[in-house]
């Protein structure tokens, strides 16, 4: 049996259909993970330092709860969570939107205040975004 030059377009185009699904389908999961910024500035009050101010921004294309902020603290690996506001959190944030918090200095200026590494946002489902690590001089310790 001969094959025909139609056989091989064929087969070409089913190859091509399959690398295109498999494609769209390895994209579509990666835009549908949840994707967040947390950036944190000292705030100042006229009296002087009164906290850490903190920012959860959605960077992805799915909504997400941010039920917890605090800090991951260095050697017990254990997480210190100074910061609940029943106001504030749990928050909803959907695409673009952002969460503003501060955490007040008096939470981690104390003994654990020189282990702190990093600030986080805990979703409900347990996953954790982290910023980028905190100095012992930006914290004032």
């Amino acid at each position: 049996m001969e094959n025909s030059a139609l056989d091989y377009i064929t087969l070409a185009l089913a190859v091509g259909g399959f690398v295109l699904g498999v494609t769209n389908y390895l994209t579509d999961l990666l835009r549908r993970r949840h994707r967040a910024r947390i950036t944190f500035a000292n705030s100042y009050s006229a009296l002087g330092h009164i906290g850490l101010g903190v920012t959860v921004e959605n960077n992805g294309e799915t909504t997400f709860t941010v039920c917890d902020i605090g800090f991951d603290v260095k050697r017990k690996r254990q997480l210190l969570i100074p910061f609940k506001d029943g106001d504030k959190l749990p928050k909803v944030l959907h695409p673009g939107e952002h969460c503003e918090v501060i955490i007040p200095g008096d939470s981690y200026l104390n003994a654990d205040g020189r282990d702190i590494e990093y600030v986080f946002a805990r979703l409900p489902s347990g996953q954790k975004f982290r910023s980028k690590k905190l100095t012992r001089e930006f914290l004032g310790i």
